[in-house]
């Protein structure tokens, strides 16, 4: 057998000889169906590569598309000051800019009607990275506290455009 998966198997079955360990039934009905799994897959599904980065998934390549998907139109961008009068739990879409930190997650978020806070998590930035002089659009759930009204966000795109 060829393939980094098969030498795998092979040094495990030596070391269990050589020291004598006794495969359970368990151990064996794990490790065989793998054995025959990678006599099918070529070498290079374990070449230790890493896996594709998610902008590099699915869609149509081609002229005038840098990346597959949807190129239509998204929901419909409502002004800051609609967010804050909107219902407890509504989904929003805004576009603005990001003036300042407030400590832990929170930020103010303005356009031109006025400023709402936002949270916005870790995952959310994806390793973007934002200045109040960078046009952002933000998609999030408005969330009504007693002390506060903010937008939970649940998507930060970074705007190229510049616009608000």
């Amino acid at each position: 057998m060829k393939g980094t998966m098969p030498r795998l198997m092979e040094v495990i079955m030596k070391n269990c000889l050589l020291r004598r360990v006794r495969l359970s039934g368990l151990t064996v009905s794990f490790l065989l169906p793998l054995a025959l799994m990678s006599a099918f897959l070529p070498d290079a599904a374990f070449a230790g590569k890493p896996p594709l980065p998610p902008h590099a998934e699915g869609g149509y390549e081609g002229p005038g598309q840098d990346r597959g998907g949807y190129s239509g139109p998204g929901p419909e961008l409502i002004s800051a000051q609609e967010a804050a009068q909107r219902e407890d739990g509504a989904w929003v879409a805004l576009k603005g800019v990001i003036t300042r930190s407030l400590g832990d997650r929170d930020y103010m978020f303005e356009d031109s009607s006025g400023s709402v806070e936002v949270a916005i998590g870790p995952r959310e930035w994806k390793g973007q990275r934002v200045s109040a002089a960078d046009t952002v659009e933000i998609h999030g759930r408005v969330h009504k506290d007693p002390a506060r009204v903010h937008v939970h966000v649940k998507r930060l795109i970074k705007r190229q455009d510049g616009a608000i």
